[in-house]
């Protein structure tokens, strides 16, 4: 079909042929089923000069009908680019009454073509990926992992069969999109029964383990803690303990200020602190803390 054609034809084919949707078509009409249907190119052409035709008179849905009734094709032709039209203004319907409208009278001028033979609801003529079905189907599954699970095998098998849908979005699409919904319902589920990390870290946390606790002790048990730079120091306590980096280093420049702030709440620290230095035998290291804090 297409081997007759010019070199120029050839070219204004490929323009059309950019299209996913046009692409099917184009499919379609080399196959043998279609055979003398339309030549692509002739189609193209007669297609997107109705689709013109009725964007400009989309208020005369009665007017657009009998001229396309009275093209001059045969009725097969007629009523394959009818179908295809009804197909590439669905889209639009939604928010264009008035093209709502001349699909509704298109469709009907298609439909004076089709045989109750064809209308018949049969398993030959049903459509095999029919997504309301696959929501009703959904809501029969328990979970949402077997929701998931059920939409992959549906949607798998349609692109093997290589089923061509001309709606958009596609069944694939919309297989897509209810997949990315339940997967985000799914992790927001999820989500919502486990702590945030600030909370993991006070579950976790030792009941008397402070940040200030941390930097007297660190200063105390290693020697040359106390001359490193303060945002590695907060690093490394960060590592250890779960501490916020950058509320540790804030706390190296006050730390001992609350000697002279709260005198009280530093003793408890610092009794903490040698507590836990006695556990290790440090007894020099903690002699030598409480001759500095004159301690008792």
């Amino acid at each position: 079909m297409v081997e007759n054609h010019t070199d120029r034809e050839l070219e204004e084919l490929d323009t059309y042929l950019n299209d996913e949707f046009n692409h099917g078509i184009y499919e379609e009409l080399t196959d043998e089923a279609y055979e003398g249907i339309f030549e692509p190119l002739e189609f193209f052409q007669l297609f997107y000069a109705q689709v013109d035709f009725i964007r400009e008179n989309k208020a005369k849905p009665l007017f657009v009908r009998r001229s396309l009734r009275k093209l001059d094709i045969t009725e097969d032709q007629l009523f394959y680019l009818c179908h295809w039209l009804v197909v590439f203004f669905q889209i639009d319907e939604e928010t264009d009454k008035q093209i709502k409208i001349c699909r509704l009278e298109i469709a009907k001028l298609r439909d004076e073509f089709i045989d109750d033979e064809d209308n018949l609801d049969t398993p030959e003529n049903k459509n095999p990926f029919d997504f309301d079905e696959v929501l009703n189907h959904l809501k029969t599954l328990k979970t949402k992992k077997e929701q998931v699970e059920y939409l992959i095998e549906i949607k798998t098998e349609y692109k093997q069969k290589q089923y061509w849908d001309y709606e958009r979005p596609t069944f694939g699409e919309k297989c897509d999109f209810e997949i990315s919904k339940i997967s985000e319902l799914l992790y927001l589920d999820l989500a919502s029964k486990v702590p945030d990390k600030k909370q993991i870290v006070e579950i976790g946390k030792h009941k008397d383990l402070t940040i200030d606790r941390v930097i007297l002790l660190f200063n105390r048990l290693i020697p040359a803690f106390p001359d490193c730079e303060a945002t590695k120091k907060a690093e490394f306590i960060s590592f250890l303990t779960g501490f916020d980096s950058e509320t540790v280093r804030q706390r190296f420049s006050t730390i001992y200020r609350k000697d002279a702030d709260k005198p009280q709440a530093f003793k408890k620290d610092m009794e903490i602190v040698c507590k836990y230095l006695e556990i290790l035998g440090l007894d020099e290291i903690i002699r030598q803390i409480k001759k500095d804090l004159d301690f008792m």
